[in-house]
């Protein structure tokens, strides 16, 4: 994992990206179900579209806090 992290750390996208912010994680028996859940990670996911605008070239997930004007800036 710190091998790839170490190669990726440099890469920029650049053209057409779109971001979007994901929860990655199951279901936890008991837990709260959704957003917010204590057995999600939030994510921010940038992805660099071709110039053709039909499929996607590149992607970046940064794992965040949370969804705060902080933590996204950041």
């Amino acid at each position: 994992m710190q091998a790839m992290t170490e190669r990726e750390e440099l890469r920029k996208l650049k053209g057409l990206v779109q971001v979007d912010d994901a929860y990655l994680g199951g279901e936890l028996s008991g837990g709260k179900p959704g957003r917010g859940s204590e057995n999600k990670q939030a994510m921010l996911i940038a992805v660099e579209i071709g110039t053709d605008n039909d499929h996607p070239i590149h992607m970046i997930a940064e794992p965040l806090p949370g969804f705060t004007n902080e933590a996204v800036a950041d």
